[in-house]
């Protein structure tokens, strides 16, 4: 599991950052990233051993806010704070 800044167990807890959730949907192409920042969804970790379209392929919990764009190459980057 990545993080970036604090550890799950370092203050404030998780429930002080926000969630970066990446969803791939193989049939389509697309590409979805859930922001969640609040209480008002509840997150579902994937199980490793179980393949399901609608489990998240990556995640990860930051203190600190980030962007996405496009570098020049066509693929998505992560500008940090």
């Amino acid at each position: 599991m990545s993080y970036i800044g604090a550890q799950p167990t370092d203050t404030p807890s998780l429930s002080h950052q926000t969630f970066y959730g990446f969803k791939y949907n193989v049939a389509t192409g697309n590409l979805t990233i859930d922001v969640i920042d609040d209480d008002t969804k509840i997150i579902k970790l994937p199980d490793p051993s179980i393949l399901d379209a609608e489990d998240y392929t990556d995640h990860f919990w930051s203190q600190d806010g980030v962007s996405y764009g496009w570098g020049n190459n066509g693929h998505i980057k992560v500008i940090y704070p």
